[in-house]
């Protein structure tokens, strides 16, 4: 296909998440656009990997074990659920993320009143807005 639409000379460089797969197909790419001697700066830049997958931070195992002693307190809170994050490259994630949160709308105060560092809970409005546009 880069043949067929006149972009072998064109590629400088690939970005793809960090799955396994993905090593394969950079591989054969690679080798296909070498073999015409179309890698600029003989591929050596070629594969850049998902920066958005490198730089993932996750939450400390402490401050997940208090936000689920909160949901545990609260109580009545359906954890099959879950929690979901945020993928910047998932277009659908953000509506998960909130509607999987607000299921826990209530934990999350109770965490806010725990600890003092968690500063970026909704208030009630903005859980009740948030249902609006989810649901």
């Amino acid at each position: 296909m880069l043949d067929d639409w006149g972009f072998e000379k064109k590629v400088f460089s690939i970005t793809l998440d960090n799955a396994s797969s993905n090593n394969n197909i950079q591989n054969f790419l690679k080798e296909h656009l070498g073999l015409s001697n179309s890698l600029l700066l003989d591929g050596e830049f070629f594969h850049i990997r998902c920066s958005a997958h490198i730089l993932n931070v996750r939450v400390t195992e402490s401050k997940t074990l208090l936000f689920f002693e909160c949901v545990r307190n609260v109580g009545d809170i359906d954890t099959t659920i879950g929690l979901r994050s945020d993928r910047v490259t998932r277009w659908n994630s953000t509506f998960i993320m909130l509607q999987s949160a607000i299921n826990y709308c209530h934990a999350f105060y109770s965490l806010s009143l725990r600890d003092s560092n968690f500063k970026c809970c909704s208030t009630s409005e903005e859980w009740r807005l948030k249902q609006c546009v989810i649901f």
